[in-house]
């Protein structure tokens, strides 16, 4: 497949993006260097200003910044607070910034979307950096897969990009370069899931969501396709999945529930238990993301989540120590089993094993 890109051939410089966008010079600089809230810059100059440097491929010139004294680049980490937000995150990122931290290495935080995030990192002379959202990298035609490569190009050449929250696919054909890939198969976990609690409970459908993932039926499967937003919060959204289910249970009999998110099983099990459903006798539980409440709810709660930890020490092994470190890592999830699932310690390990031979093939 031959892809040609596009590019300017007169180099973007912080003058003439300040032309183009009608902005002072040292406006532009400080949007760019992470300066904004410092300077009292709004957000949506901020956006405007990243978006703009994304799309003529500005590039920072690191050489003049060695000269201004900066000999070492520091490393750059990066998170989407709408897609990385919560306690596995922040824990594994307080990690990064403590080990860096103890060799004296300067560090950049950026809290963006991931393309107005590399930008930034590129424009703070980060030439590594661990990035805890995710590329989408999805085939499409070949004009969708060029456009971007373009935008991939403008945000993020020349850095060297740690992906520990990567979104691995059931058929992937990755296209950004210079990315290091670790994370976990989602939905070849959901389908394994699916397919190990329909062996075991011959005859009861399964309720999960939309983003669940995986080949749905009539037959086996009750989908959910409420989506979390601004007016309704994931507690109340647990809890309309609950009513969902005690409609539908009065007509057939589902055996377990897969929702993806432990704040919609949070307010799905409150809302069963006040309607003297039980959990697991009645329906399994399995939820995602592995947050510390789940253990203190009133069923304790059965959840897994990307071994974000793990990837992150990876991450910093090869920074810090030069150790190898492979270009593409599909790693088995964490799994807290509790008692909401209703697995035995057998079954336990025998689903371990099950998503171990998968995750190796």
């Amino acid at each position: 497949m031959n892809i040609s890109l596009t590019t300017s051939t007169k180099r973007a410089t912080l003058a003439s993006m300040a032309r183009e966008l009608g902005l002072a010079a040292s406006t532009i600089s400080f949007c760019l260097s992470g300066k904004a809230a410092q300077y009292g810059i709004k957000a949506e100059t901020v956006k405007l200003v990243c978006d703009h440097a994304a799309k003529v491929g500005y590039i920072v010139n690191s050489a003049a910044r060695q000269l201004r004294g900066q000999s070492a680049s520091p490393v750059g980490i990066l998170f989407d607070p709408k897609l990385s937000a919560g306690e596995m995150p922040m824990n594994a990122l307080n990690h990064a910034l403590t080990e860096l931290k103890k060799r004296n290495i300067e560090v950049r935080v950026v809290a963006a979307p991931t393309w107005q995030g590399t930008v930034q990192l590129q424009q703070l002379g980060c030439r590594k950096a661990i990035v805890f959202s995710s590329f989408a990298e999805t085939p499409g035609t070949l004009e969708d897969q060029a456009q971007s490569l373009q935008q991939y190009y403008s945000a993020a050449s020349n850095i060297k990009l740690y992906c520990v929250n990567y979104s691995f696919q059931q058929s992937e054909n990755p296209i950004f370069p210079n990315i290091i890939r670790m994370g976990i198969n989602r939905g070849l976990v959901n389908q394994a899931l699916n397919d190990y609690l329909l062996q075991q409970n011959k005859g009861g459908k399964i309720m999960l969501s939309t983003w669940s993932k995986i080949k749905t039926d009539p037959q086996h499967h009750i989908v959910v396709n409420h989506n979390i937003n601004d007016s309704t919060s994931p507690f109340e959204l647990g809890k309309l999945w609950a009513q969902q289910y005690l409609e539908a249970s009065k007509k057939e009999r589902i055996s377990a529930i897969m929702t993806g998110d432990d704040r919609i099983s949070a307010g799905l099990l409150t809302e069963l238990l006040k309607n003297n459903v039980q959990v697991p006798q009645d329906v399994r539980l399995i939820s995602f993301d592995n947050l510390g409440f789940g253990e203190f709810l009133p069923v304790p709660l059965t959840s897994w989540c990307v071994p974000l930890q793990k990837h992150v020490q990876i991450a910093l092994d090869n920074i810090l120590d030069n150790k190898p470190i492979p270009e593409k890592l599909v790693s088995i999830p964490d799994f807290s089993w509790r008692s909401s699932s209703g697995f035995t310690p057998d079954e336990q390990q025998e689903f371990i094993n099950i998503i171990s031979k998968l995750c190796k093939k």
